[in-house]
């Protein structure tokens, strides 16, 4: 389970069905809703939990026991 909301540790401490949780804690882009940085907010989040992903698939396909 990957969680990347900010406040996602305490609302969802526990998720019965993962085998391993990785928490990428970015603040909720929601803030900017309805101004008009919304789409280079949104845009700019994405970004960066897409290359923290990235970078998480990455090292742990290149782990070895």
């Amino acid at each position: 389970m990957i969680t990347t909301c900010n406040d996602a540790d305490k609302n969802c401490p526990f998720i019965p069905t993962a085998v391993e949780r990785f928490h990428l804690p970015f603040v909720d882009p929601k803030f900017s809703d309805g101004t008009s940085e919304q789409t280079k907010t949104y845009l700019e989040t994405n970004e960066e939990i897409a290359a923290e992903v990235y970078y998480l698939f990455n090292a742990i396909k290149n782990f070895s026991l």
